[in-house]
């Protein structure tokens, strides 16, 4: 499921869809309470404009670092499946 995830075309949908989500809701919030200060139509759409611009670019920040986690724990998991070596020595080995 990881490697699906991980794959270079999904991951760039991914990117472009998480930046439009977050610009639509940036732009929303930011037009919503700049209305609702009964600021003046061209400040509630810079307002809208900024915030559409700052969201989207967290949520594809989000969404980077997410995927960089992910591929991380993937090789993490990778490793793992190799047997451990341990310091303990084995207290039957000892008694001859």
């Amino acid at each position: 499921m990881a490697t699906l995830l991980l794959s270079t075309a999904l991951t760039l949908i991914t990117m472009k869809t998480l930046l439009f989500i977050g610009g639509t809701f940036g732009f929303v919030c930011g037009f919503a309470f700049s209305f609702i200060h009964k600021e003046s139509w061209v400040v509630c759409l810079w307002h809208g404009g900024m915030t559409a611009i700052l969201s989207g670019v967290l949520l594809t920040w989000w969404d980077w670092a997410w995927t960089e986690n992910m591929k991380d724990a993937t090789v993490g998991r990778q490793g793992a499946s190799e047997p451990m070596l341990t310091n303990s020595t084995n207290p039957k080995s000892s008694q001859s």
